[in-house]
């Protein structure tokens, strides 16, 4: 009995070291890649045609204004601490999402994933290039000339448009990536995306309207690489990498 068990795991365990030794390879070529977008600027829909920042007779922007006048009292709370940590840019939104998904996302502990993701992060900052430029919506803390929980980036982001949210679109759409790899996890990785979006208002860096819009955005943006064969290849070698990990 004892030698039977033997021979049934030993090629469970080689084909796992298999498994392993495939990834580590693969590891070095994305480690040696140089991340790009999945499409190009002319691939997306004209967001700009869809989406437009709300006139000030617009009930939306009084919704903003009164969503600014709440949060301006939460700056010393546990809330405005989050917020602050919520302030990563590109590929390093991705740190954030690591206690809801259950795992490191790096380059070194989940090489696949981690392009996946700065990939599609560099996607979402070509997608809303144009609506930026477009509208140049002022930043609530220079429409009102007051101070951010970031002050570091209060200079280089003033004159960058507010509508729609990058933070927010970025962040929502690693939320529904990493929520289709891990849909066991999917409640908490959903709402680790709502509240980074909403850590940028807090943060007095975005409108509420801004970040409602980056979500929708995202959502749009997510389900357009889905008809990307490159993007569908890079997503089923991230879940191969996941299972693997997690020894599914």
């Amino acid at each position: 009995m004892k030698s039977r068990f033997f021979f049934i795991i030993q090629p469970l365990m080689a084909c796992r070291a298999i498994a392993i030794w495939m990834l580590l390879l693969t590891a070095s070529t994305v480690s040696a890649s140089t991340a790009e977008p999945f499409l190009s600027e002319e691939d997306y829909a004209d967001f700009a045609a869809m989406f437009a920042p709300p006139g000030f007779e617009d009930p939306l922007f009084l919704n903003d204004l009164y969503v600014h006048a709440r949060v301006r009292g939460m700056t010393d709370s546990c809330r405005a601490w989050v917020a602050r940590q919520d302030s990563p840019w590109d590929i390093g939104v991705a740190g954030r999402f690591e206690e809801a998904f259950g795992q490191p996302i790096t380059l070194e502990d989940t090489p696949e994933l981690y392009l996946l993701l700065e990939r599609t992060s560099l996607d979402v900052s070509l997608a809303l290039r144009h609506i930026k430029q477009e509208f140049h919506r002022d930043r609530p803390y220079v429409f009102f000339g007051e101070k951010t929980l970031i002050p570091a980036d209060e200079e280089s982001l003033r004159g960058n448009g507010s509508f729609p949210s990058g933070h927010s679109a970025v962040g929502f759409a690693f939320a529904l990536i990493l929520a289709e790899l891990a849909p066991e996890h999917q409640t908490e990785l959903l709402q680790r995306g709502i509240d980074f979006g909403n850590s940028r208002v807090i943060a007095n860096y975005h409108w509420q309207s801004d970040v409602e819009a980056g979500r929708v955005i995202a959502a749009m943006i997510v389900a357009r690489l889905h008809a990307c064969d490159a993007f569908r290849e890079q997503l089923e070698r991230a879940r191969r990498e996941h299972r693997v990990a997690n020894g599914f």
